[in-house]
């Protein structure tokens, strides 16, 4: 199986998983607040408190259940979103950037055209070499995008192969007989994340590595950069995202203050 449908599953199975425990936190949450509110609810209440108790415990497990349901959350969206679409956001961003080097040629070929008109010579002279290599590097750039894209696809089925092979092993050889329990499995997810990230980015960044270097071959050419940074603004974007994510989930979980204290003032902290 490819690598990154492996990766994609794994993101799935966390994603479920998660969805799955929340459901079973809200119907937890239902039946006790269904217990409390009927008459079996304050019998059971009245005889051994059980109703109280275990709403008492789901309040007081709140906190950690969201504080590692989040990171989950993220992780496995990441691995079953965000993976998959490297590829595309690669490729997309290399056709930005050939389109902007053909709005370029057009624009350069009449001064191109002039340079021709040389007082000496037959006019094919140094200062319309870098027009030929230009030019050379419109027409020839799109067959190796894709040549690029395919390379990019054979390093990532072996390099996503060994990385899949050998991670349990690590994990097994760091972990021993060490047992820490959901928190080891929320890190070394996250570990397992951003390698499979920088692999993907790495592998498929050869659709915009494979032209520079093959046409640097014919003398070499400066290239527009527009376009080559849709990976790394797609990736700054998506940190913003899950940034605003997590304050969602715990920036509107505030403490109040204590009934009958006063808060501290500004002239107080002032003069401590």
């Amino acid at each position: 199986m490819n690598p990154l449908i492996t990766m994609k599953n794994l993101g799935d199975y966390v994603l479920g998983g998660v969805e799955a425990a929340f459901g079973t936190w809200v119907g937890l949450n239902v039946v006790v607040a269904g217990a409390d509110a009927s008459i079996w609810g304050t019998l059971a209440n009245f005889a051994a408190g059980l109703g109280k108790a275990a709403g008492a415990a789901l309040h007081a497990t709140e906190p950690m259940f969201f504080m590692l349901a989040i990171p989950l959350l993220l992780l496995g969206a990441g691995l079953s979103l965000y993976l998959p679409m490297i590829p595309f956001i690669t490729w997309f961003g290399a056709i930005i950037n050939w389109l902007v080097i053909v709005g370029e040629a057009i624009v350069a070929a009449p001064l191109w055209a002039m340079t021709h008109l040389g007082g000496e010579g037959d006019g094919m002279g140094q200062r319309t070499a870098h027009g030929y290599i230009f030019l050379l590097n419109v027409m020839v750039r799109p067959i190796l995008m894709v040549i690029g894209f395919f390379f990019g696809g054979a390093a990532l089925i072996t390099g996503g192969t060994v990385l899949n092979k050998f991670y349990g092993i690590a994990v097994a050889n760091a972990q021993f007989d060490s047992l820490t329990g959901i928190v080891s499995i929320i890190g070394y997810l996250a570990i397992y994340f951003m390698l499979c990230t920088n692999l993907i980015h790495t592998c498929f960044s050869l659709i915009l590595v494979v032209p520079d270097q093959v046409i640097n071959w014919a003398g070499g050419v400066a290239t527009a950069t527009l376009g080559r940074e849709t990976t790394g603004e797609v990736r700054g974007a998506l940190n913003v995202f899950m940034g605003k994510l997590e304050n969602l989930g715990f920036g509107g979980r505030k403490t109040s203050a204590p009934k009958g204290g006063s808060r501290p003032s500004e002239t107080d902290g002032m003069r401590s």
